[in-house]
């Protein structure tokens, strides 16, 4: 039963950006991507704020293309609203 336990509803950015994020984070990788809204929240947090970035990588838990897409879709969204 889940219904002792709490869910996250989503995540909380830390006070100021970590320094790896600011000088040094160059690839990112996300196994088992879900798409859930802290998952967006997150996620687009590293993106907007990794200023060295060069490539990065999601991979959707799920294998359903549709799924897929809207998860990209989602995020693309979350990171240029």
């Amino acid at each position: 039963s889940n219904s002792g336990r709490k869910i996250p509803t989503g995540w909380k950015p830390p006070s100021s950006v970590p320094e790896c994020l600011l000088h040094s984070l160059e690839a990112f990788e996300w196994l088992r991507y879900r798409g859930r809204h802290g998952d967006k929240e997150m996620a687009a947090y590293v993106l907007k704020n990794a200023t060295c970035l060069k490539t990065a990588t999601f991979y959707p838990k799920s294998t359903h293309l549709g799924k897929k897409n809207r998860m990209i879709k989602e995020l693309a969204s979350e990171l240029f609203d």
